[in-house]
């Protein structure tokens, strides 16, 4: 009988030390959350741009969360406006299988890496803008600007309307379309009908870029037609 109390203290001793073999619901199924990372993985994966050419700041900074369930998940969404710059607010939404446990809203400050054309040198009002005149520069901006030109490609080949310095921003009010047609040029006047093709000579009596429509007259009729301008001292009469 003392042999068996002992052995059975002896096991008892052990099932103690090892903690109890099942436990109830416990802290197992509590998760942390990083708002802030939440919301910057967001932004990062809705940006179409590289995740350095953005800055995101926290005006306040957002709690960490802690939350208990067994299949938790979360979306973020923008609240109001739904370009990601500026200031910019969302909301985090958790959920428990599919079933919403609880949300928090969270704002930040975006700022973007914008890309802008400045003049490379002194360059002259009435100038064909070549390579040679431009380069590239970059700022942090939190909005964009509808006047700006991102790439060099959109701005070369189009005339100045404003006499630049160097690192002076091009915007789009500066820039307009070779005038191809000077008022008083002796033009070629080109007519497609079909087969038929007839080509004679006048004079512009209005200037004109590519594409547009001015008058010429014809030195053989004496008659002023409209023509588009298609080249230099070249003009196209249309028919309909």
């Amino acid at each position: 009988m003392k042999r068996l109390l002992i052995l059975t203290t002896f096991f008892m001793t052990l099932l103690l030390a090892a903690g109890p073999a099942w436990s109830g619901p416990s802290s197992g199924g509590k998760q942390d959350f990083n708002l802030a990372a939440l919301v910057v993985d967001y932004v990062r994966d809705q940006a179409n741009r590289p995740p350095e050419d953005m800055r995101i700041e926290f005006p306040a900074k957002p709690p960490e969360v802690t939350l208990e369930g067994e299949r938790i998940s979360c979306d973020v969404s923008p609240l109001g406006k739904t370009t990601l710059i500026g200031n910019c607010r969302f909301i985090v939404r958790f959920f428990d299988g599919g079933v919403f446990i609880e949300k928090y809203q969270v704002r930040a400050d975006i700022e973007v890496l914008e890309r802008y054309v400045t003049a490379a040198r002194v360059v002259k009002r009435d100038t064909i803008v070549g390579a040679a005149d431009l380069q590239t520069s970059e700022r942090w901006v939190r909005r964009f600007s509808m006047k700006s030109v991102a790439d060099v490609d959109e701005i070369m080949g189009k005339r100045l309307t404003v006499d630049l310095v160097p690192d002076r921003e091009v915007t789009r009010a500066m820039i307009k379309e070779p005038i191809l047609v000077k008022r008083g040029d002796v033009v070629r006047i080109v007519l497609d009908s079909g087969p038929l093709s007839l080509i004679a000579t006048g004079v512009a009596e209005e200037a004109g870029v590519d594409r547009q429509r001015i008058r010429v007259k014809n030195l053989s009729s004496q008659r002023v037609i409209l023509a588009k301008v298609v080249g230099e001292a070249f003009v196209r009469v249309e028919t309909f």
